[in-house]
């Protein structure tokens, strides 16, 4: 009950009942108490899946490439004056990727693989057999990029030799030679077939799926250390000859990758 001065005299008072909206104070403090409870439940729920989208993005990864190659391999000459021609060139390419992802945060993480590849083109066939380690960073959810590198063998096949075997039963195949004429000579043969190399990788990803990380499609680059194949050759009147190639490689890929 409330009293106030009376307006009509001043000595007396007026005094009215005043209902408190006690019931109106307690639903606004509940509602409150809802609003962050709920809240507090969606961060929640938010933690626990960014943790789960962590976690699933760790794993054995494995994949699979296709692409192209190119190998800048610098002309050699034997001391005898013969020259063996160009041999830079395109090949095609295939690889495989077989490994293990471990995811640090949702963007950030790293991929310990091995991956071997085969090329082919009309100068070489080339198998490099690489231990990688590459980190990458995921900008978006969808996009993401790599860099690493690798090293590991590179095993060099003459593609040319083994092509003209049966001509060198008839005395050789035709090169060109250095005044511009064809001459038949036999063919130089790989002495030095395997070589130790190591490799730069980069590239950008495209991150498809509900599940971040889980399935990965790439463009990627690898260049590979220059090596260096030694040849012999034997040339007229039996003696033997020797020559060398330096082989820059140059692996451009489309790949596609699933952590399990």
């Amino acid at each position: 009950m409330i009293c106030v001065p009376s307006k009509s005299d001043s000595t007396s008072l007026t005094c009215k009942e005043q209902e408190l909206n006690i019931l109106g104070q307690l639903d606004t403090s509940t509602s409150a108490n809802n609003s962050e409870v709920n809240a507090n439940r969606v961060d929640d729920k938010e933690a626990n899946d960014y943790a789960g989208e962590r976690v699933k993005t760790s794993g054995v990864l494995f994949g699979i490439d296709a692409g192209f190659s190119y190998h800048d391999a610098t002309s050699f000459s034997f001391s005898d004056g013969f020259y063996d021609g160009d041999r830079s060139g395109v090949g095609y390419l295939l690889g495989l990727r077989l490994g293990y992802q471990v995811a640090f945060t949702k963007s950030i993480g790293m991929r310990l693989y091995v991956g071997d590849s085969f090329s082919f083109s009309t100068s070489y066939a080339i198998n490099s057999l690489l231990a990688n380690l590459d980190f990458y960073y995921n900008f978006t959810r969808k996009w993401g990029i790599y860099v690493g590198g690798g090293s590991g063998v590179q095993s060099l096949f003459d593609v040319r030799a083994i092509t003209s075997s049966a001509s060198m039963a008839s005395g050789g195949v035709n090169v060109d030679s250095t005044s511009s004429s064809s001459i038949t000579i036999p063919t130089p043969q790989i002495q030095k077939r395997n070589s130790y190399i190591y490799s730069g990788n980069f590239g950008i990803e495209y991150l498809p799926g509900k599940k971040v990380g889980k399935n990965i499609i790439a463009l990627g680059v690898t260049v590979v250390s220059p090596t260096s194949a030694n040849y012999v050759i034997q040339t007229s009147g039996n003696s033997i000859d020797a020559g060398s190639v330096v082989l820059q490689n140059y692996i451009f890929t489309f790949g596609y990758t699933h952590v399990f």
